[in-house]
């Protein structure tokens, strides 16, 4: 089962979630209007999820607010006459919303934001969760030594061989490319957020365009999430959760993302209104990765071995 796009949970929150809140307070329909606004800030700024179970506790919560709200300013008959007629109906507002669910759970924005501009070794993942999909940064970084590599992040056995086969791509490609090969340097390989455990192959293709960062002085462009398995020989392969890792670039700020061309198939399933606010590129291959990822004219004096 794919996820829903913030657009597709406003429809449902619209069509059939907030009816049956209403009706399960006791909240007559003329009396509440939540606006679209609203909705998009429950469910960016207070879930998240694939599905609509946290939106509908958020809507429960201002349909709660709501009652007592009614509750509290009727007195008798005559008050509600009242009411109904200069207070109904109560228009619960992006900033009203605020209001009743308190401060914000989630801030899509908070991780491109802090980013800010990449720095050597950084570049955008994206990840598949249990909750959608999730914008991963992968960091690299690089120390005198005898060419070991040190991963951490409590990163699975399927990504730290991705790692690998990271390394050993750069290290057989480094000649062609004009890059250093990284052998006479230990490279530490960090993705933040420690505690979360990661896993699978998907990570591949940020994994060799962070390392290639590293060897190159290149800097990996910071508007742009990549996706994709990535073998030996180089080619790139496709991953699941494609729709997820999507709209989770998109919920974050990023509007250009790089996935495998295998799953171009995939990308159907996106809506419409989504895909044309991206700039959705395919690569088959790490070469033609690494020309749309790379920033062009920005290469740092550290080619030279440590």
């Amino acid at each position: 089962m794919t996820g829903y796009s913030t657009n597709e949970k406003i429809e449902i929150a619209e069509r059939h979630l907030i009816p049956r809140q209403l009706l399960q307070h006791g909240i007559c329909p003329d009396h509440l209007r939540i606006q679209t606004d609203a909705l998009r800030v429950m469910v960016e700024d207070y879930t998240r999820e694939s599905g609509v179970r946290q939106l509908e506790r958020a809507i429960a919560a201002t349909c709660r607010f709501v009652a007592l709200r009614i509750a509290e300013s009727v007195r008798d008959e005559n008050e509600v006459d009242s009411m109904m007629n200069t207070e109904l109906p109560i228009i619960v507002t992006a900033h009203k919303c605020r209001e009743i669910l308190g401060k914000e759970r989630f801030s899509s924005l908070d991780l491109v934001e802090q980013m800010g501009k990449f720095r050597i070794g950084t570049c955008f993942g994206l990840a598949w969760t249990p909750f959608g999909g999730e914008l991963m940064v992968i960091e690299a970084n690089r120390c005198a030594g005898k060419g070991k590599t040190v991963m951490t992040g409590k990163l699975g056995d399927v990504l730290r061989e991705s790692v690998d086969v990271a390394r050993t791509w750069i290290r057989a490609n480094a000649v062609r490319l004009s890059a250093d090969n990284l052998e006479g340097s230990d490279i530490h390989v960090h993705l933040p957020s420690g505690a979360v455990g990661k896993d699978g192959p998907s990570a591949g293709c940020a994994l060799v365009a962070a390392l290639f960062s590293l060897a190159s002085g290149r800097l990996v462009r910071a508007d742009t999430a990549v996706t994709g398995e990535i073998s030996l020989t180089g080619h790139i392969l496709p991953v699941g959760g494609i729709k997820e890792k999507v709209l989770g670039a998109h919920r974050a700020g990023l509007r250009r993302v790089i996935l495998p061309l295998a799953n171009q198939t995939d990308v159907e399933h996106i809506d419409k209104a989504i895909k044309e606010e991206m700039d959705i590129l395919f690569s088959s291959d790490i070469d033609d990765l690494l020309q749309k990822i790379m920033e062009s004219d920005n290469t740092v004096n550290v080619l030279s071995k440590l």
